[in-house]
C-alpha cells in the first residue's frame, strides 16, 4: 500500500515539470518572435523614403491605383497596362497618402508593414 505512494507524487511532481517546462519555450518562444520582428521593423524601415532611390514603376503605378481611390474611384481589382493590382494594397496606400501626403514614404510604408508581418505569419 505504502509503495505506491512515491509512484503517485512522483508522477503529479513529473507534470507539473513537464508543465512549467513547457511554459518555459513558450516564453522563449515568445522573447525570440519579438526580437525578431522588431529587428525585421528597424530594419525594414530604416531610411525607407530615401532606399531604394527614386520610385520603382511597380510602386508608382499603385499610387496611381491610390490617388485614383482617393478620388473617388472603388474597385475591387485595380487592372492596368502591365498587370492587375491587388484592391487591399492600393487602398492601405490611399490611407497612408491621405495620412502622410504624396510622399515616397506614404507609398512604401503600407508594404514595408506587411512585409514585416510575415514573421509571425512563418512562425504560426
Amino acid at each position: 500500500m505504502f509503495e505506491s505512494v512515491p509512484r503517485v507524487v512522483g508522477t503529479v511532481a513529473g507534470s507539473e515539470c513537464k508543465e512549467s517546462g513547457q511554459k518555459g519555450l513558450r516564453i522563449i518562444s515568445v522573447v525570440i518572435v519579438a526580437a525578431l520582428t522588431v529587428a525585421v521593423v528597424l530594419l525594414r524601415l530604416y531610411r525607407l523614403d530615401e532606399l531604394p532611390a527614386g520610385i520603382q514603376v511597380s510602386e508608382a503605378l499603385n499610387g496611381v491605383d491610390a490617388l485614383r481611390v482617393l478620388g473617388g474611384e472603388h474597385a475591387v481589382f485595380f487592372p492596368s497596362e502591365f498587370s492587375g493590382h491587388e484592391g487591399l494594397v492600393v487602398y492601405l496606400i490611399a490611407l497612408s497618402i491621405s495620412v502622410l501626403g504624396q510622399t515616397d514614404l506614404a507609398l512604401r510604408l503600407p508594404t514595408a508593414l506587411a512585409n514585416a508581418g510575415t514573421v509571425f505569419v512563418v512562425y504560426w
